[in-house]
């Protein structure tokens, strides 16, 4: 039989299955602990379906059949015996879902809070409080479940504050991805860069879509000196609009756009450039919270970090100096004049920002650390394991990020 983890998503659209960051990182930590993990999303027609991401089996379910016919269709699907030991959700809209399947396996479940579902939306600036209905429906089954998974320490505070839940059930995992000496980047972003080999680089991570503070970015970028460049990798809608500005502002020979690299090759590739950047306004309560996944991809490459200034940026910034936040409210021009100080701090003493990086690394970020608190928590709740954590991950995955 096959020991397997469900991860229970509410995803319909294949590119948020196939490449998301987040899921991927589960799959390698529960991997590395010897287990099978079987994505689920939502079957749009209604009729059950797989297909496969290169990284794990995604299984798309009718959502309107039951807990038992969707485990059945699981079985058929995959045509193998499972023996399902955990069940994780991934937030709110799948904590259903994933409590039945729990109860039908009689096996633990665990809640994998990527968004804080109470809290307040930012618009014109002022705070508006929202997502009441969504914090009664998750304050009714978040107690329900054996442990409480968030994605930084802030989070976890907020929600073991709100729901009064036990702080030996709830606990951080971030999506960090294993650092493998033998990857060679596909593209070392240096080679992109055509005013001057000697430049500081500046990369910026992750799909390009709104609320990722991109525009403002490139806004900001205008007013610094000439010997700063700047790499988006990745794609989205938001390409011909920034694309328009890197044009109207006159950057095409600082401001460069590569696409999504492999996961074998991806950290290779971050680890060339000198800065990671991560402007993402508090829109909500889970941006003001939350640690982005590009973050801790920045820091597991030994990048220092510029953020924006949210609760969840200051805790990192104030515990291990490995993030530097941008103050919010001051016009383009002024930022970037913040901008160019952070860098300039980080990269005039590199052995004291290295140190600073290992340190958190070592305490916080990196998949080692963090897949030995998976481990501890496993352990705790009674389930075996196969795996040792010495030694390099055995999967590194050949998945577009």
């Amino acid at each position: 039989m096959l020991r397997t983890v469900i991860y229970c998503t509410n995803y319909s659209n294949l590119t948020q299955l196939r490449y998301n960051s987040a899921l991927l990182s589960r799959v390698l930590y529960f991997s590395e602990l010897g287990y099978k993990i079987v994505i689920t999303g939502r079957a749009m027609t209604g009729k059950p379906s797989i297909i496969n991401a290169g990284y794990a089996d995604i299984l798309l379910l009718d959502e309107n059949s039951s807990p038992i016919k969707q485990l059945s269709n699981i079985r058929h699907l995959l045509d193998k015996t499972l023996d399902v030991q955990l069940v994780l959700a991934r937030d709110l809209p799948s904590a259903k879902q994933a409590l039945c399947f729990g109860k039908v396996c009689d096996c633990p479940v665990y809640y994998d809070s990527v968004e804080t579902w109470c809290g307040y939306s930012v618009r014109n600036g002022k705070r508006l409080v929202y997502f009441y209905k969504n914090w009664i429906s998750e304050r009714m089954r978040i107690k329900k479940f054996t442990r409480v998974i968030t994605h930084s320490r802030t989070s976890g505070r907020y929600l073991e504050k709100i729901y009064k839940l036990s702080p030996n059930r709830i606990g951080v995992l971030y999506a960090a991805q294993p650092r493998v000496s033998s990857s060679i980047p596909t593209t070392n972003m240096r080679a992109e860069v055509k005013n001057d080999y000697n430049s500081k680089l500046i990369v910026c991570s992750g799909g390009l879509f709104v609320n990722r503070g991109l525009p403002e970015l490139i806004e900001m970028f205008k007013h610094v000196g000439w010997n700063y460049n700047l790499i988006f990798i990745g794609d989205g809608p938001l390409k011909p609009q920034l694309l328009n500005m890197v044009n109207k502002y006159n950057l095409q020979k600082r401001v460069y756009f590569i696409q999504f690299s492999t996961v074998s090759s991806y950290y290779g590739m971050l680890s060339t450039a000198d800065i990671g950047i991560d402007l993402r306004p508090a829109i909500h309560l889970n941006y003001d919270l939350a640690c982005s996944v590009r973050v801790v991809d920045y820091i597991n490459c030994y990048l220092p970090v510029i953020t924006s200034d949210t609760r969840g940026f200051r805790f990192i910034e104030n515990e291990y100096g490995v993030v530097k936040c941008i103050s919010n409210g001051m016009d383009s021009r002024r930022k970037a004049v913040q901008l160019e100080r952070f860098i300039e701090e980080y990269l005039c003493d590199p052995e004291k920002t290295r140190k600073r990086i290992d340190n958190a690394m070592i305490k916080e970020f990196s998949f080692e650390v963090n897949l030995a608190r998976l481990k501890n928590w496993l352990l705790q709740d009674g389930l075996s394991l196969k795996a040792h954590i010495n030694g390099e991950p055995k999967n590194i995955i050949n998945m577009s990020l």
